[in-house]
């Protein structure tokens, strides 16, 4: 505590210093830039593993499950993990890339500036400005869906196109490019891949790859280890989600956001199964609840119709209502008795 409240102070004395100069002090810069991606690379560090963990525990009771009409079985789970890896882990790696090179920066002035950029694949992602710095961008506990981020490199001098995960090796010093590259290739699945690796990993292995892969280079890469996610930081991740998507629950009137909330708050709250992302919240609505005893008929009904109702029906509001209230309810008890009150 002592040392963080120092480094606060001296950033603070940098950045008054920096504004009666007229302009911002580089100490001040980089304790401001360090200090953001601290936050947001831990954020996402959790948030990666609390969904992971989620799909792994369903993956395992699908292989229990004497019902081979469950709703789940390996390739929906791999196709959750896919999605997984594709949107939180992509954000993690572009967060952990963009401030490699701002730490570089000085070594790469010049031919390495703005050379490496991001594009996104999904047109209504959560997390817009693809030009900023991931690393100044507070990372929402509340997101429902993750944008697919793509890594491009510009033309050389002569404008030849250039491999981005070669320019990663060329670039960074010893084993950073390396693993920069490597990151980014398990990152890329299912014909998306970026080089010419011949490493073929299914996708539903692919995940656990990766974070193995972040657990064993975090520290080289960015100066701090990967965030191992504990009980007690698990517990505080899981509650600050689910209140924040229950405000995003009660305050929304936009019909798919509403169907995105419930769903993924009846996940979390009745199944003990936090989630994120559009493919695998219909997923799980159109697969699992369905078969799933804790789950009414009644609810999966309601989520379905609204998916199918038109904004300018008459009865789209009362089935706004009824979602919300579904979405709102904190265990499979609940949802039942939600459930019978609409019967």
């Amino acid at each position: 505590l002592q040392r963080t409240c120092a480094r606060s102070l001296r950033a603070e004395v940098d950045r008054l210093d920096s504004i009666r100069r007229g302009g911002l002090s580089v100490s001040a810069e980089m304790q401001h830039a360090g200090d953001s991606f601290e936050s947001s690379f831990r954020t996402l560090c959790h948030l990666l593993q609390v969904f992971s963990k989620s799909l792994d525990a369903l993956g395992a009771r699908s292989r229990q499950s004497s019902n081979k009409d469950a709703g789940t079985d390996d390739l929906v789970v791999a196709e959750m993990k896919r999605e997984l890896l594709l949107g939180c882990g992509r954000c993690l790696a572009r967060l952990i890339t963009e401030y490699c090179l701002f730490q570089h920066a000085g070594e790469m002035e010049g031919e390495g500036d703005g050379v490496l950029f991001f594009e996104t694949q999904t047109p209504n992602d959560e997390m817009r400005g693809v030009a900023i710095p991931s690393f100044y961008q507070a990372v929402n506990m509340s997101t429902l869906n993750f944008p697919f981020f793509v890594m491009k490199c510009r033309p050389d001098k002569n404008g030849k196109p250039q491999n981005p995960l070669n320019y990663l090796r060329s670039e960074f010093p010893g084993s950073a490019g390396l693993g920069l590259s490597q990151m980014w290739s398990l990152c890329s699945i299912n014909g998306e891949r970026i080089d010419n690796n011949s490493d073929d990993e299914a996708g539903k292995h692919r995940l656990d790859l990766f974070l193995h892969h972040l657990l064993e280079t975090c520290l080289t890469l960015v100066g701090i280890p990967f965030s191992v996610l504990d009980k007690k930081t698990e517990r505080k991740v899981l509650s600050a989600r689910r209140d924040g998507i229950l405000n995003r629950l009660e305050n929304s009137q936009d019909k798919e956001e509403i169907l995105m909330c419930a769903i993924i708050l009846i996940m979390h709250q009745v199944k003990n199964m936090p989630i994120a992302g559009m493919d695998t919240a219909h997923l799980v609505m159109n697969r699992l609840f369905e078969h799933d005893k804790k789950i009414p008929h009644g609810a999966t009904e309601a989520l379905r119709s609204l998916k199918s109702t038109d904004f300018d029906e008459p009865s789209i509001l009362h089935l706004i209502a009824r979602v919300k209230k579904f979405g709102s309810a904190k265990n499979s008890k609940a949802l039942a008795a939600y459930v019978a009150e609409n019967d």
